[in-house]
């Protein structure tokens, strides 16, 4: 077996086969799979003859399934795209802690994994405080009459006996600095951090990072604060010599945390050591598309409210009991609720809509699904919103009519470079049946 973990690729909801020998022991036909990977639902594995086939799941990411096989899960979405809706998601990924991985980064923040990034700096830091800070030596000139460093014979003739001051010396000596844009920049990373924690609920867990937050800090006594992270951060890395080649990680981390740049998921290289992080893309894509439909809005339509299905009506989301009266206290719970508010602020729903991550026209179940809520909510438009198809563009479709609501398909392309215009289309799309 190789030294280094082969990498295999697949899409999600695809399969790949592997040889048996890199996933089964032959002598004991056990598999040979992560703890972590065990009934994770991360990904499915069936025998095939020769082969041992896996079938991956909604998730996207690294995961390695042992010593032998990493198994990276691209999305359906280009990574272009993939960025802007991770962040309108504004879900947090699930983490392999076992599963160290490196990423690089680009232009754009991603700001969903603050945990991560926060032990990933704090391990960078005490990694720091073993190898040494960094520093610079510069000259500090002083009259004194206890010298240290060299004297300055000419000026202590010319400046200090000429003047009659016969006690004081003129030296100059090299004092070390450690007060450096590296150290400022970590430093205010830090700061930064503790203080999305202090303005959170406290729990346990918060109490603990915080003092991991500031044992960091501690690393750092003496560097003063930037009143500003707009550093200039090629200067940052320009000034660290090679000897100092260990601070690039942590460097890194804090132009994550401080907004300035985001992981770049689509590189096989990169110096940020985290966990590896998978997203459900199945979730995510429902957040995005109820952020879509709320970011594009237009003023006209301000009477009407974007819900969450999955909350309940009395905590402002806009999900229900299934029944209206009977024994069964089952709720439902659709993707997104389309509620109508008057100058009361009476919430009334009017359409009901559900999120499919896949790119097909809707199945029997699904439509069983979207006819039900609109039993249930008593609305005259239903929908299920789902993914365009590759090279397909967006599209509305009108399915039928129950007699007691309308029934409509959108399919979204999120292959488009220009996501934006494809969420202001769909938002046009969903409130034109309103009209």
């Amino acid at each position: 077996m190789p030294e280094v973990p082969r990498l295999v690729q697949v899409s999600e909801h695809s399969r790949v086969p592997l040889n048996r020998g890199e996933l089964l022991d032959l002598q004991t036909g056990s598999l040979l799979l992560s703890p972590h990977v065990i009934g994770s639902g991360y990904i499915r594995v069936q025998a095939d003859k020769d082969q041992i086939v896996i079938h991956a799941g909604p998730y996207i990411g690294l995961i390695p399934l042992n010593d032998y096989v990493t198994l990276e899960i691209v999305p359906r979405v280009p990574i272009t795209n993939l960025v802007r809706i991770l962040a309108a998601s504004g879900r947090a990924p699930q983490r392999l802690p076992e599963s160290l991985h490196t990423y690089a980064t680009q232009a754009v923040p991603v700001g969903q994994i603050r945990d991560e990034l926060a032990n990933a700096l704090i391990r960078q830091v005490q990694l720091i405080g073993a190898s040494g800070l960094h520093y610079i030596y510069e000259t500090r000139k002083e009259d004194t009459s206890f010298p240290r460093g060299r004297i300055l014979l000419n000026e202590t003739i010319t400046r200090l006996l000429a003047k009659g001051k016969r006690y004081l010396i003129s030296t100059a000596r090299f004092e070390r600095n450690i007060d450096t844009s590296p150290n400022q920049l970590l430093k205010l990373a830090l700061l930064v951090l503790a203080g999305t924690y202090q303005t959170g609920n406290k729990n346990g867990l918060v109490n603990k990072q915080l003092g991991a937050i500031r044992d960091s800090l501690a690393v750092f006594s003496g560097v003063t604060t930037l009143a500003t992270h707009n550093l200039r951060l090629s200067t940052v890395f320009r000034k660290l010599p090679p000897t100092r080649e260990y601070y690039q990680p942590a460097l890194e981390l804090a132009q994550l945390i401080l907004g300035t740049r985001g992981l770049d998921f689509d590189s096989t290289e990169g110096s940020v050591p985290l966990p590896s992080m998978l997203w459900k893309m199945d979730d995510i894509f429902e957040d995005y598309v109820r952020w879509g439909l709320r970011q594009h809005l237009l003023e006209a339509l301000t009477k009407y409210e974007v819900a969450d299905g999955n909350v309940d009506q009395q905590q402002g989301g806009g999900g229900k009991r299934l029944f209206v009266n009977g024994p069964d206290s089952r709720m439902a719970n659709p993707d997104i609720v389309i509620m109508e508010v008057d100058r009361h602020a009476l919430r009334r729903p009017v359409a009901v809509f559900d999120v499919k991550y896949k790119p097909k026209k809707p199945e029997r179940d699904d439509l069983n699904q979207i006819l039900a809520y609109a039993l249930s909510y008593q609305v005259p438009v239903v929908g299920i919103i789902s993914l365009a198809e590759t090279g397909k563009p967006s599209k509305l479709t009108f399915m039928g009519e129950t007699g007691m609501a309308k029934v409509y398909h959108y399919a979204l392309q999120l292959g488009n470079s220009d996501l934006a215009s494809e969420e202001a289309a769909l938002t046009e799309a969903v409130f034109s049946l309103l009209a």
